[in-house]
């Protein structure tokens, strides 16, 4: 009977989980103080925020087209951007000067923060990992 009464349980989160549209006030203040550096012109398209019960996820679309994901602290996550290139001042110079000197006439569109380090999409498709020194360690076409 106990394992029936927890299964019943974790289907009732499940039943609530999910996202809900919020205003920029609602988002974390470090993502707004971010949205308001880095692209201060651009209204925001919408605004959402992933409840997983534990640590809440924030999901940005901005008028341009930027989509921007925020962690429950605020701190980013990740940026896509298909039409304009990803500001330098958002990835870590270590990185930037990398790429400037061996992709020069490419610009960052996509870029990722996880365990593990960085992924950059770059405008001629190439994909980039690079660990938490800043190390390419691979990559893709």
């Amino acid at each position: 009977m106990p394992l029936l009464a927890l299964s019943a349980f974790l289907f009732s989160l499940v039943g609530f989980a999910g996202e809900k549209p919020i205003t920029k006030d609602q988002l974390p203040q470090k993502a707004q103080s971010f949205i308001e550096q880095y692209y201060p012109a651009e209204k925001i398209s919408y605004s959402l925020k992933e409840d997983d019960y534990f640590k809440p996820d924030y999901q940005v679309l901005l008028t341009n087209g930027v989509k921007l994901e925020f962690k429950n602290s605020g701190e980013l996550k990740s940026i896509e951007s298909r039409s304009i290139a990803i500001p330098d001042g958002i990835i870590p110079p270590a990185i930037i000067s990398y790429i400037k000197t061996q992709f020069p006439d490419t610009d960052c569109r996509e870029y990722e923060i996880d365990k593990r380090g960085y992924e950059i999409s770059l405008s001629n498709r190439l994909e980039l990992k690079f660990n938490k020194n800043f190390q390419l360690v691979e990559l893709d076409d």
